[in-house]
């Protein structure tokens, strides 16, 4: 991946705070980043570990060979945080909050075909529902 197109992808995260996926040459295993900031060298994220900030870190732009977003569409799910506002026979009306505690407006549709995992109590939830 060229050193523009990861210093792009990482810039295009800061604002919606989506989570990256950074390979880094000097390792076997990739890390997940909140990205918060972007120079022309350097970038500062917030590390996280299963939903868990663990700390800051400051990484050169010259480390990393490739980053991925959390989800390449923004029409992608792959999982929801909130509460169910509605069940009928065929779906549920979910209503989520972000990684900022912020409540979308309205609720979405969640067919029942399309549910893989119901998690309830996880730290994650339990932590920043506290806040929402």
């Amino acid at each position: 991946m060229k050193k523009s197109d990861i210093k792009e992808v990482l810039r295009c995260a800061v604002k919606p705070r989506s989570l990256c996926r950074v390979f880094l040459k000097y390792d076997h295993n990739y890390r997940y980043y909140f990205p918060l900031a972007v120079s022309d060298r350097l970038f500062l994220a917030a590390s996280e570990d299963d939903f868990i900030l663990d700390g800051f870190t400051v990484r050169r732009f010259r480390d990393v060979k490739k980053v991925e977003k959390e989800s390449i569409s923004n029409d992608e799910c792959e999982f929801a945080i909130g509460r169910i506002a509605k069940v009928s026979k065929t779906k549920i009306l979910f209503k989520n909050f972000d990684a900022d505690g912020i409540w979308q407006d309205g609720c979405y549709e969640i067919p029942y075909s399309e549910i893989t995992s119901v998690t309830f109590l996880s730290r994650y939830v339990e932590v920043f529902s506290k806040y929402v």
